[in-house]
């Protein structure tokens, strides 16, 4: 069966970008529910506000707390990174109070 028109074949095209959209979006999502302690290195770095080389640092030195899931796949606790969090919030407040 063949469109009216081009409009039509936007549409298709449009609802099949949304379908694979979608399907990222369930993919993450069902991650997350495995195993919601735990998150991935750019999810981390995203949460925290820096780059994944950051958290890679934080890693070496114990900043964070994470997991060896393969090889070269780590995951990053979700209560280590809220601690780090709001350490930093506090000392945010700290500094500000000093001005």
């Amino acid at each position: 069966m063949k469109p009216a028109n081009q409009q039509q074949v936007m549409l298709l095209t449009s609802r099949e970008d949304i379908r694979i959209i979608l399907g990222d979006v369930l993919v993450d999502m069902a991650r997350q529910m495995a195993n919601p302690e735990w998150v991935s290195l750019k999810e981390a770095a995203l949460l925290l506000g820096v780059s994944t080389g950051t958290v890679t640092d934080w890693r070496y030195t114990g900043k964070i707390t994470y997991t060896q899931t393969s090889e070269r796949v780590y995951m990053y606790s979700r209560s280590s990174i809220n601690q780090i969090l709001e350490v930093n919030r506090k000392n945010a407040f700290k500094k500000m109070e000093k001005y």
